[in-house]
């Protein structure tokens, strides 16, 4: 006589202690038959998997290229993960500005912007802000979830908010950063609409396309010659002339935001990391980014691209450093679909 079978909540319990940074488990486990598909298909697998792990995982990292059209997704999960095409193995979305909370934002035109969300493969196109002329300089922008009270473990589908930040000429003869402004404007996914009023900061510097770094409510996007812009997503003010991370002679800081005693808000070093005996021998380490979700730091060397994992000091090289211009990291819960089991493969 067989054994009955375990009830599905049972078999759910079971399954999201899998490891949740190897897509490869769940994947497998959804082929083994067609209740156990549905369990981790089902829309409440993926809130119940955020709340037993709480921290989304880093799945890969998206790549721009100077010579390229398109973004190539790297996986750094221990078995290979390729994201699900969005429309198609051929589609081509634009330059990825931005990837934050299982979204990513690309610029795919003068006049247009794509949000895509991977796990769903919603598709959804803004139309960039009005004074906004890509001709001499790329723009940086910030795609934030905006859903009360989220934890942003799995806030797929809800609403988010856009920061689009751009550098201008100021009128001048010449296009050089001391003639440039920058000015940033906000869209709502609620309204569709961008904000009447454009915000214009005038800054000697010209905005990068280093990813933004989230902190609390607070935006930090990154301009030439160690200008930092701050947005406050709550109060929208501006700021500049703040830093959170920096290399010095192979040394890490790390810098972090306090209340002082009076109530002014003061940035303190927090860490100091010394990477000689953690990266191998190199003379040119730049910092390329961070991940906040995952508290991971991003290394540039000459050779490759290295992780630190600032709660273990854990040190993974996860690809090579080429030629690429953008470093996104993709953080989300995976569960796969009935449609995306056809589609999740081998990286390359």
């Amino acid at each position: 006589m067989a054994p009955a079978a375990l009830p599905n909540d049972v078999v759910a319990e079971i399954l999201i202690r899998l490891p949740h940074d190897d897509p490869s488990c769940l994947l497998r486990a959804s082929l083994v038959c067609k209740p156990w598909l549905g369990i981790v298909s089902g829309p409440d697998f993926r809130r119940r998997l955020g709340a037993f792990h709480r921290t989304p995982p880093m799945l890969g990292l998206l790549r721009d290229y100077c010579c390229a059209h398109t973004p190539r997704f790297t996986a750094t999960t221990a078995s290979a993960f390729s994201l699900p095409a969005a429309g198609g193995p051929d589609d081509c979305l634009g330059t990825a500005l931005d990837c934050r909370h299982g979204r990513v934002l690309f610029l795919a035109s003068n006049e247009l912007l794509i949000i895509w969300e991977p796990m769903t493969g919603d598709l959804r196109r803004v139309p960039t802000p009005a004074a906004f002329d890509y001709i001499y300089f790329m723009p940086n922008a910030a795609l934030v979830c905006t859903a009360s009270g989220c934890d942003h473990r799995a806030c797929t589908g809800g609403p988010f908010q856009i920061v689009f930040v751009f550098s201008k000429s100021n009128g001048g003869p010449m296009i050089i950063e001391s003639e440039t402004v920058a000015e940033l404007c906000v869209c709502s996914s609620e309204t569709q609409a961008w904000d009447e009023e454009l915000t214009t900061i005038y800054i000697d510097s010209i905005v990068t396309t280093k990813r933004s770094i989230l902190v609390g409510r607070t935006l930090y996007f990154p301009f030439n010659l160690g200008y930092i812009l701050e947005y406050d997503l709550c109060g929208r003010d501006l700021g500049s002339g703040v830093g959170i991370a920096g290399i010095k002679e192979s040394t890490l800081s790390v810098w972090s935001r306090d209340a002082s005693g009076h109530g002014d808000v003061v940035w303190e070093q927090s860490r100091v990391i010394d990477l000689d005996p953690l990266l191998p021998a190199a003379d040119d380490m730049e910092l390329l980014g961070f991940a906040e979700q995952a508290n991971v730091i991003f290394l540039g060397t000459c050779n490759g691209i290295f992780t630190i994992k600032l709660n273990s000091e854990l040190v993974s090289k996860v690809c090579e450093k080429g030629d690429s211009e953008m470093l996104l990291p993709f953080i989300s819960f995976y569960t796969p679909g009935c449609e995306e089991c056809s589609v999740i493969g081998i990286t390359t």
